[in-house]
Formats: C-alpha cells, structure tokens, sequence
C-alpha cells in the first residue's frame, strides 16, 4: 500500500483512506481514532478546505484535488533516524494578491473590533 505522504520514521502503511468530500472527512479521523486505540501508529493530514466537515458555515475554496484528509496506519515505528534541521518546501504561490490579502485582513480587523467575530 503507497502513502501519499512519507515519514522519515515509518516504511509503508498497512492501510490507508482518504477523503475527496466532506462527507467523508469524519470517517477518516474515526478510522484514525480506532486504530491509534487498537494500538497501532497513526498518522493524519487534514486539509484547510476540510473545514467544511466540521461547520457548514466556514467557506473555503473550491477543491484542487488535494485530498481534505487522509490517514495511514503503521503497526510498528521504524528505526529512529537523526533529524536534519534544515527545512524544505514545495514551490508555493498565494491565490491571492497582496492587495487583496492586505484589505482581508484589514476587514477582519474591524469585524473583530465590532465584535462580529473573534481570533
């Protein structure tokens, strides 16, 4: 079984599952939850557009085909392996512009200020 995510600290899962709904994000975290408690290595990945799942009023954007959640099960952990302190990323570019994200964060000010929302 391939991982769509890798571990310096496990091989290849056991199992996996993802979610491409929302409807099926749920089913994923108490997939995850009943194998961590059967005593197996568990690791999961939600996605920010999963929010929905959880509260139908959060809007996010349209899916890119990033999977919203996904869990893999481990039965054991592999050997420890030293940590590298240098970080690495893919190649990321924002949506928006700065422009845009400088009045949306502007407007979530003043929304918290008038008490419409809070951090």
């Amino acid at each position: 079984m391939t991982a769509i995510f890798s571990s310096e600290h496990f091989g290849e899962p056991i199992e996996t599952v993802t979610a491409a709904d929302f409807r099926e994000v749920t089913h994923v975290l108490a997939f995850a939850e009943a194998r961590a408690r059967a005593g197996k290595y568990v690791m999961v990945m939600l996605s920010y557009e999963a929010a929905p799942a959880f509260d139908s009023a959060l809007t996010v954007h349209s899916s890119n085909g990033f999977p919203l959640a996904y869990a893999a099960v481990y039965s054991e952990q592999s050997k420890p392996v030293a940590i590298d302190s240098e970080v690495a990323s893919n190649p990321w570019s924002p949506v928006v512009s700065k422009h845009e994200y400088d009045e949306s964060v502007a407007r979530i000010r003043e929304l918290i200020a008038d008490g419409y929302t809070y951090q």
